[in-house]
């Protein structure tokens, strides 16, 4: 599978080049990376090609229009300015923008909604002496020097409360900050580097016993930086949130929803009343929830899930299996280790032969925690293990042997605990099936042209075809290469697109995979959540609404890499010869190496190539002698026809046309018998006999 990978990404890098690797847009890093809602916010976006945009496609609620108060703006290949409003009640969060020009659209960068006021990085705070000035709360934006660290100046009153985050692995940055806290004197009163919930991101709050000054130090922990290093320093008085308890509420209830983090002890809990939504493929819908402290300055996000299954949630105690929680083995149950070392079993019925598939989920939601699931019989012993999923999640698939009441462990796999250490155990029937993996997010195609989708498949008790097909587009998408066959683990996509989508435009559109299993019918999605992690510098939990939204931008018209030609385009066919040659020359562009097929079309009734699956320049030659076929009996004249010649070049098809002309003359003596044109016989030497 490696190597079909590696050779499908190799056509595409291909491709691209073809296109123009230069040409195709690509988005370096924003400035800012947050925006403030209910006001307008100019964001200047960084990179390469970025000249004549077409459009901005962004998840981002509210519009994007191309900045008018900007010189030059649109026109400049290394930066463009985009003007952001949002709606005043949008929710805080990380979400994604693609930049499209007339030439494809751009690789994938997040951005930020927060409701911090933002300023810039000072060029030279790069001592205690020289610290930027803050007034708090505050944001700002800043990118990471080699070799050098950056400093900040704040005032506090005694007894303030301060949070501190960064956001910067979490937005894509490559940076893997650390934050000190420092008095007047340079002392140092809080360290934050790695952060359980947040991973390489940085965060602490802190309550001032003094008055005073204060300093911030900030810098990438192996002294790494350049532009591309950027991040967003969050100061205020906000709740530092890693996820809520229950992680899920059914759709169309209402659920009592607490936030789970660092010091939230006067963050209330909130009532969610969730909307009844369309599910996608894996069963669940995110909500987005805002969480401030009453009189704070700032707030985070909490994202919940929403789900049509019955949601359930531990009661404590329940660290003995003599205690275990009863739950219903549908649906899901939420859970927390309260403490180091806490335990949680939950005891639920089945019957014999029922055959269910229990995965415990913490890193796919976003939370840096590692789950062990154990399960046991009615006599207490151990009947089933969890595994590791691609997901890194823990999963147990069991085929029950007995009727009757069993338990399931949950542990943090390093025995970690703590009010925010949450977690999720969903229980489905363990179907036979299988999950799909697209080999990238993004693809750029020449208007009207052809791209390929590599598909790699793991399958689980399904051995069968998989159809594959395309959601969000129109029938005027034509697919070949649509099915991996029985048994096999990948397999191709090849899409031509409409004509009618014009360059600068762009599409979003899933891969799905279909099949019959047992007469009940299957579908999933194929997930993108591999190449989103490479495109956003290793992000360890992309924003899962991208993963598999894959996208495709339209490039202009792939450029003509086939000419034809010939000595002269009159070919001569003698009557009553019934044949004739030409010779064809082919002129190859763009680096074209492939055969050339040729047809010759609109020929008069009885006139065909002599063989015409031989009509064919090989690859690396470049001419070819053809033979026509014609009628003993045919009027003299001139008849029009084409030559056209077909090939294919980094997956896009070419067309190239001749205009000829047969020429139909008399003929000349002895030409019927030696079946060709006879040449004229010398004139005969001064002096000899006639």
């Amino acid at each position: 599978m490696i190597r079909f990978l590696a050779a499908t990404l190799a056509i595409a890098c291909c491709l691209c080049g073809a296109m123009g690797t230069a040409q195709v847009p690509k988005l370096n890093h924003a400035i800012p990376t947050g925006i403030v809602p209910g006001q307008p916010v100019n964001v200047t976006f960084t990179g390469e090609a970025l000249a004549e945009p077409t459009g901005l496609w962004t998840n981002l609620p509210g519009s994007a229009k191309l900045a008018s108060d900007v010189d030059k703006n649109g026109t400049l290949p290394t930066s463009v300015t985009y003007c952001l409003e949002l709606p005043t009640d949008s929710a805080p969060g990380v979400y994604a923008v693609r930049l499209a020009t007339g030439q494809g659209l751009s690789n994938v960068r997040l951005l930020v909604v927060d409701d911090l006021p933002t300023v810039l990085k000072a060029s030279d705070n790069i001592s205690v002496a020289k610290a930027q000035q803050l007034q708090l709360p505050v944001a700002v934006e800043g990118a990471a020097e080699a070799e050098n660290r950056q400093y900040y100046k704040f005032r506090v009153e005694a007894g303030q409360r301060l949070s501190v985050e960064v956001l910067a692995r979490r937005i894509g940055s490559p940076l893997d900050p650390f934050v000190r806290l420092l008095d007047d004197r340079g002392r140092e009163l809080v360290y934050s580097d790695d952060d359980e919930a947040t991973g390489a991101d940085s965060r602490f709050v802190h309550r001032f016993e003094a008055a005073g000054d204060y300093y911030l130090e900030i810098g990438d922990i192996r002294y790494y930086g350049n532009a591309e290093y950027r991040y967003r320093l969050r100061l205020g008085d906000f709740p530092l949130v890693t996820a809520p308890f229950p992680l899920g509420v059914q759709s169309g209830s209402v659920g009592r929803i607490e936030a789970t983090g660092i010091a939230l002890g006067d963050l209330p809990a909130v009532e969610a009343r969730t909307p009844l939504t369309n599910p996608d493929a894996r069963g669940t819908d995110r909500l987005r929830l805002k969480a401030e402290y009453p009189g704070g300055h700032g707030s985070s996000v909490v994202t919940l899930l929403t789900s049509p299954r019955l949601e359930q949630v531990e009661f404590e105690p329940n660290d003995r299996m003599e205690t275990a929680s009863p739950v219903d083995p549908v649906g899901a149950v939420n859970g927390r280790f309260a403490e180091d070392h806490d335990r949680d079993y939950f005891r639920f019925t089945v019957k014999k032969a029922d055959h269910l598939r229990l995965l415990g989920r913490t890193r796919s939601l976003g939370i840096a925690r590692d789950l062990l699931l154990r399960l046991f019989d009615s006599q207490g012993k151990q009947v089933a293990q969890g595994v590791p999923t691609s997901t890194d999640e823990n999963q147990i698939d069991i085929l029950f042997s007995d009727d009757g009441p069993y338990t399931l462990l949950v542990e943090d796999l390093l025995g970690r605990g703590g009010p925010d250490h949450v977690y999720r155990v969903e229980f489905a029937p363990a179907v036979a099936g299988f999950s799909l993996t697209t080999g990238a997010d993004r693809y750029n195609v020449p208007r009207g042209g052809v791209f390929q989708i590599a598909v790699a498949a793991v399958r689980g008790g399904y051995s069968g075809p998989i159809e594959l097909a395309l959601t969000r587009t129109d029938a005027a998408f034509k697919l070949a290469g649509a099915v991996i066959p029985e048994g096999k683990l990948a397999g191709v996509l090849t899409v031509t697109v409409p004509e009618s989508l014009p360059p600068g435009s762009w599409q979003t559109f899933q891969v799905v995979g279909r099949a019959t299993i047992e007469t009940r019918p299957f579908e999933t999605r194929a997930s993108s959540l591999a190449s989103l992690r490479t495109a956003l510098n290793d992000m360890s939990n992309p924003p899962a609404e991208l993963d598999g939204a894959l996208m495709l931008g339209i490039g202009p018209i792939f450029p003509e890499f086939i000419k034809l030609d010939v000595d002269d385009k009159t070919v001569l066919v003698p009557q009553l010869a019934g044949k004739a040659s030409f010779k064809v020359k082919a002129a190859r562009l763009e680096k074209f190496d492939g055969p050339i097929a040729l047809v010759a079309e609109e020929l008069p009734a009885g006139f065909a190539l002599a063989a015409p699956n031989a009509a064919l320049i090989k690859q690396g030659e470049n001419d070819i002698v053809l033979e026509l076929t014609a009628p003993l009996a045919v009027a003299e004249g001139d008849y029009p026809f084409h030559l056209v010649g077909t090939g294919t070049h980094l997956l896009q098809p070419g067309r190239t046309s001749l205009d000829l002309t047969l020429r139909v003359v008399k003929p000349v003596a002895g030409a019927a018998d030696r079946g060709g044109v006879t040449p004229a016989e010398p004139a005969p030497a001064k002096g000899a006999d006639p």
